[in-house]
């Protein structure tokens, strides 16, 4: 088969050309219609249900509606853990499938069996269940400067529309943006004096504001439409709106009972950009969206909007920036990584057949390009990294197939002819190491947990770049050697060419003192193993550099909006003294914090900031030395009960010690959470030590007399209502203004709401229209309640979280010993069951999938030596480079000061299938040769020196290609180093050792076999094929390991000279 392709390849040139125009073409559009982004979109596999119960507790919200959620949530398939927040008002229940598992039709489960909850409050809505998908923001557009905030929102809205309006901006996100509302201030002493209650204003306001189609008017040449209208849209129409008409024909109308102004809801979030008050807008792209494209729509916005003076506009916190300088960072090591591979291969064959060998590198990538539009995948940073990564691997193939060719040339066959023989003669080798590559990389398809969504690309960009430079290396390439190559009579005179000869001489050296070279070989192993693991230390994640680091804080849960807005102002003022050289912007949130990009924390008592530094190449000191700096000045902040520094990472997000505990009693979760921070506070290293606690704000409990509210025929609902209007006020209806609607709001003034005797001064309305005191029918109680009440796992839970300084502390020990410190103690002393949670529990569920996939990628690499070989034994010693791969990545670490990561270890499995394509096409020749008559000694020895360009070659490759990365990433891209370090280091070991061990067990395996055999009575004839074992005399065999004997190698009168011999 592989004949035949090469020969359709080099008699029909006319086909070849247009099959490589048509996977130029449609490469070259696929790659630029491709989506762009940062991080690879992926399905988070969570469902989380909503349900509001305006004016409940906490605690109410908990016992009625959120236990009752849970267990409906707990009896669907496929759910791995279930936690949920009780809020003020809202249960919100987060539900996490387990991998693998259907999320539409666990979402139908889910709402099938929310129908069937019962028992929910009357006033309660219906449980609300959607998926939880990754909305990634791009880029925010700050509008500031001096002007008021109603005539700056007019200013906004627009551009907000027109921020919409971009494609591939799936939502704009505002901040510090607030609806306007008319705000109707019911004076208590007025409504009380005409007898009116809130809800009868309210209901007068609703029932004038109404718009009412009324029929035709039909006429003799036309119809008029009748509409009766009563919409108050000025303050002065509102306060002409009468709320009753009295017995003796008075009216009291709204201007009698309250005051009417145009007003903003309650602030909820206060926006700054580099210490000025502004509203923000952030574009988050849909899944389709062009993260580059969307940037500089945004960007080329900003610059049109024609703005009043003294108003300006910035545009910060843009991704599209740190994509660029992915995507320069990644071109940069690909042209690195192709110039070293260029050198390598003209260094080792003439520079036409290097051009030939490197055209597959271009055509390989467009193939995959091709292939990852069809599938749905995005040009992101893991993509990139999959195509750094396979960047050495992709001329392999062609190596081996080019350098065969090549040598066919230098005895003087055609190169026509040369293409086709040389072609065919390594096929089965050349895709048996196409076969183990991506044996090795697809097991990381069985990693779980967030780090196997993010790599599940790689193997799948991987495997198409290599299909692609497989049908190159088999259909295109041999037409064009067959065309640009040149005859040759004889090998030319390099330096390799005259290097050959020594390295033959070592080769048989090896081969006469097998034994000792292996054993020393293993004792130096062993050694070598021994002590790198004595000096390295593993690490869930290395600290690399980020561009963008986010101060999350807060304050007292007491805290009013505008004091969290006073105190944030000293944060900011310490990030603002950073150098401008070395920031972009500083942009503050009070009112929010953002944990990640799908999980935005709301509260007074909560603030942000974000700084956006300058590229690594605009600054002296690196991000981590800035923030260090930063943390150190802050650290007397004490008005803030938790501060923590977290820079926009790759991978699984988190801390770096994240410890839930679980019970049912708060006090008890509360000493055991101080005691675990105490504890955490005093190790060294460890920083940022806080818990996601939040005691409540001080509260006034209204507790209802029963009896005598249920003989004024008054119940808690009722008079809960009647409070809320007074207070938190009743939007009764809404009037358009512009392209929004306004809603008219009836409450007390703020003079009122602030003063508890506003509350016991109340009169109530009871069905019947008679108004009674407040204190007739209730009473008010001074305490404290919950914020909110989170659970996990069905219990009720407090989470520890701590960042680590990796220079001073390694995450892993710390968390290890605070399990073996704390698990049993606090279940035996409290009651608290301790489980480990983020990084840590995500590293470990994604090293278990990375294990087993590792032995599954060992499997299938020896089913496939064993087809390719025909042998149950050559497969072994041909893996024996996979531990020699293993030590070299040990090694590797403990020159280069690096410590063991989990990213490492992706790499350890990767290099088991890369490192074993050495010693596959050594041992496939040696047995081609064995097979054509050669002596097994000598077949090794003509196998060495015959292949060792192409080992050369392409481990030289596939090291070059990947050195940039590995050795001089930076910012986020060093994430991804420690996989590349692996591989260059494994296979630069495991080559060292093949081109001598290899040769060496063959043979031993050799001596084996006969030593077998004799025990067994009957001898192999000499020399036999590896696939097949004859009998014959003892005495007829000559030891594999003894001298050749004349006729069987070294100073032989051949035919030829065994390394002429074969392909």
């Amino acid at each position: 088969m592989f004949r035949k392709l090469a020969e359709v390849s080099v008699t029909n040139p006319v086909a070849v050309h247009l099959l490589s125009l048509l996977l130029l073409v449609a490469g070259v559009y696929a790659y630029l219609t491709m989506p762009r982004e940062i991080f690879p979109d992926f399905t988070r596999n969570r469902l989380l249900v909503t349900t509001a119960f305006l004016g409940a507790s906490p605690e109410d919200i908990e016992e009625l509606i959120t236990v009752k959620i849970e267990d409906a949530a707990d009896s669907i398939d496929g759910v791995e853990t279930i936690e949920s927040t009780s809020m003020e008002g809202v249960s919100l229940v987060d539900v996490y499938l387990r991998r693998g598992t259907n999320v539409d039709r666990a979402l139908t489960d889910l709402d099938r069996a929310l129908a069937t909850v019962t028992g929910l409050p009357d006033d309660a809505e219906e449980p609300v269940a959607t998926e939880i998908k990754t909305q990634f923001p791009v880029i925010t557009l700050s509008i500031y400067g001096e002007l008021d905030e109603l005539a700056l929102k007019d200013l906004i809205r627009p551009i907000q529309r027109a921020m919409e309006d971009i494609p591939g901006v799936g939502n704009v996100r505002p901040s510090g943006l607030r609806d306007v509302q008319w705000l109707i201030e019911v004076d208590p002493e007025a409504v009380d004096a005409f007898g009116v209650s809130l809800a009868e204003i309210a209901d007068a306001l609703a029932a004038h504001n109404l718009s009412m189609p009324g029929g035709f008017l039909e006429r003799a040449r036309d119809e008029v439409v009748l509409r009766t209208k009563g919409e108050a849209k000025t303050a002065q129409a509102i306060e002409r709106i009468v709320v009753r008409a009295q017995s003796d024909g008075a009216h009291v109308r709204v201007s009698d009972v309250a005051r009417v102004r145009p007003g903003f809801e309650r602030a909820k979030t206060y926006g700054r950009f580099n210490g000025k008050p502004a509203l923000n807008l952030t574009a988050l792209k849909d899944p389709d969206g062009n993260i580059l494209e969307i940037s500089q729509a945004v960007k080329e916005l900003s610059k049109q909007l024609q703005l009043p003076a003294g108003v300006s506009a910035d545009v910060h916190t843009d991704l599209s920036v740190f994509l660029e300088s992915r995507l320069q960072t990644m071109q940069n090591n690909a042209l690195s990584g192709f110039f070293l591979v260029m050198v390598s291969l003209c260094v080792l064959l003439n520079w036409r057949m290097a051009i030939l060998v490197a055209l597959g590198i271009p055509l390989a990538f467009l193939f995959s390009f091709l292939g990852m539009s069809f599938l749905g995948y995005s040009i992101n940073m893991m993509s990139l990294f999959a195509l750094i990564l396979i960047l050495g691997m992709l001329v392999d193939d062609a190596i081996i197939v080019t350098e065969n060719i090549f040598r066919l040339i230098e005895e003087g066959v055609p190169p026509t002819r040369a293409a086709i023989q040389g072609t065919a003669e390594v096929a089965r080798p050349v895709l048996s190491t196409m076969l183990t590559t991506v044996s090795a990389f697809m097991p990381m398809l069985l990693v779980e947990g967030e780090m196997g969504q993010w790599m599940a690309v790689v193997p799948i960009v991987v495997t198409l770049c290599l299909v692609g430079s497989l049908i190159e290396c088999f259909v295109i390439l041999p037409c064009h050697v067959a065309e640009f190559a040149e005859p040759q009579h004889a090998p030319e005179d390099t330096r390799f060419a005259r290097f050959l000869p020594r390295y033959e001489g070592w080769v048989r050296a090896a081969l006469r003192n097998r034994y000792v070279l292996i054993a020393a070989v293993l004792g130096g192993s062993l050694l070598l193993v021994t002590w790198a693991s004595t000096q390295l230390k593993f690490v869930l994640f290395g600290e690399f550099e980020s561009d963008t680091y986010f101060l999350n804080f807060e304050l007292p849960t007491t805290t009013p909006l505008e004091e969290t807005a006073r105190e944030t102002a000293l944060l900011e003022a310490a990030v603002l003294e950073i150098p401008e050289g070395e920031r972009r912007a500083a942009v503050t949130n009070v009112g929010l914090s953002a944990v990640d990009f799908n999980r935005i924390d709301r509260g007074s008592y909560l603030g942000q900031v974000v700084v956006n530094f300058s590229q690594p190449e605009e600054r002296e000191r690196s991000a981590i030395e800035i923030i260090d700096e930063l943390r150190e000045r802050v650290q007397g902040y004490n008005q803030f009960t938790k501060l923590d520094f977290k820079g926009l990472q790759a991978g699984p997000g988190g801390a770096a010690i994240e410890v839930g505990l679980e019970a049912e009693d708060y006090d008890k979760l509360l000493v055991a959470s101080r005691e675990l921070q105490a504890w955490l506070r005093e190790q060294t290293g460890v920083q940022d030590v806080y818990d996601d606690w939040a005691p409540g704000k001080s509260e006034l409990e209204v507790r209802i007399h029963e009896e005598a509210a249920a003989a004024l025929g008054l119940d808690t609902r009722n008079v809960a209502m009647q409070i809320r209007n007074a207070f938190q006020g009743n939007e009764s209806t809404t009037v358009r203004r512009f392209d929004e609607d306004v809603e008219l709001v009836v409450r007390f003034p703020p003079g009122a709401r602030s003063r508890r005797a506003s509350l016991e001064d109340l009169w109530l309305t009871t069905p019947s229209g008679e108004r009674v005191p407040f204190d007739a029918v209730a009473r008010a109680v001074e305490g404290r309640g919950l914020s909110k009440i989170l659970r996990s796992n069905r219990q009720r839970s407090i989470t520890v979280l701590a960042n680590v300084d990796v220079a001073k502390a390694n995450a892993i020990e710390v968390t290890e010993q605070l399990q073996q410190r704390f698990q049993r103690s606090l279940a035996r002393d409290y009651g608290v069951n301790l489980r480990i949670k983020g990084q840590r529990r995500e590293a470990e569920k994604s090293m278990g999938g990375l294990i087993q996939g590792f032995f599954l990628s060992l499997l299938l690499i020896y089913f496939i030596l064993g087809t390719q070989f025909r042998s149950f034994l050559q497969p072994f010693f041909v893996m024996v480079a996979i531990p020699f791969g293993i030590d070299g990545i040990l090694v590797g670490h403990v020159l280069f000061g690096a410590d063991v990561s989990f990213m490492s270890m992706m790499g350890l499995v990767a290099t088991s299938g890369i490192v074993v394509n050495d010693s596959l096409v050594l041992v496939d020749l040696v047995n081609r040769l064995r097979e054509e008559g050669v002596p097994t000694f000598e077949a090794a020895v003509a196998g060495s020196v015959r292949r060792l360009r192409a080992i050369l070659l392409t481990s030289a490759t596939t090291v070059f290609g990947l050195a940039p990365l590995a050795f001089f990433a930076s910012g986020q891209a060093k994430f991804l180093s420690p996989m590349a370090m692996s591989i260059v280091f494994g296979l630069l070991f495991a080559t060292g050792l093949t081109l001598v061990v290899i040769p060496c067990l063959y043979l031993i395996l050799e001596d084996l076999k006969r030593a077998s055999a004799r025990l067994l009575g009957r001898a192999p004839a000499a020399d036999s094929p590896p696939s097949a074992i004859h009998a014959s005399s003892p005495a007829a065999e000559p030891a594999a390991d003894s001298e050749p004997a004349p006729g069987e190698g070294e100073g032989a009168s051949t035919p030829d000279d065994p390394t002429k011999l074969g392909g």
